[in-house]
């Protein structure tokens, strides 16, 4: 299975994306294979664990901003809900949220790696 077949098959709109870039698979390729290794995720755990608002704040919305313009669209919706959170300066259900993001996210993120 190529990556654009998985990307469809986890609710990505990987038309979307590619119109976005006009029509450049090769382009949207490259611009996924830069993602694989992104540690906003991490930054984002890290500030969490350190009660650092504004930080975690920015991590969130940078990998809020990634995910739309790669539209894999149910990851942009759960890190959407995090950022909404975070945006009212709240902590509030944000670990449970970001551990349950961290875990689908990851697994498929590993996942498209191996399709790349």
């Amino acid at each position: 299975m190529d990556y654009l077949t998985y990307l469809k098959e986890q609710g990505c709109d990987t038309q979307a994306a590619l119109n976005r870039l006009n029509n450049d698979a090769e382009f949207y390729r490259s611009c996924i294979e830069l993602i694989l290794n992104d540690q906003n995720l991490n930054e984002l755990k890290k500030a969490i664990e350190e009660q650092d608002i504004k930080n975690a704040f920015f991590k969130a919305h940078t990998l809020k901003g990634i995910l739309a313009n790669l539209s894999f669209t149910p990851y942009y919706e759960k890190i959407s809900q995090i950022v909404e959170i975070l945006r009212n300066s709240s902590f509030d259900g944000v670990k449970d949220r970001v551990d349950d993001f961290d875990q689908s996210y990851t697994e498929f993120i590993e996942e498209l790696g191996k399709k790349i």
